[in-house]
């Protein structure tokens, strides 16, 4: 099994940051603590350091789509789906 990302790095907040941006309207980004999502005694990994390495390898997977992109695409379909 593969946990497929991206070859960069990125926070939640950034994540967020970029969906808020490349969404039609603005949404407003609300914080909450790891606590009150997923229950006390949650520890969250600061840095998710993304590795391809593996999937390389394995399959030679090479990326052909940048995140901002992809977000545009999937945010247009689920627009397109709800309209």
């Amino acid at each position: 099994a593969f946990n497929i990302g991206g070859s960069e790095p990125i926070t939640m907040l950034e994540l967020a940051e970029m969906v808020a941006a490349a969404a039609p309207t603005r949404p407003e980004i609300e914080l909450q603590s790891y606590s009150d999502c997923y229950g006390e005694g949650f520890e969250c990994v600061e840095a998710r350091v993304p590795d391809l390495t593996r999937l390389k390898a394995t399959i030679n997977f090479r990326e052909t789509h940048a995140l901002s992109g992809t977000l545009r695409e999937v945010i247009e379909s689920t627009r397109m789906r709800l309209i």
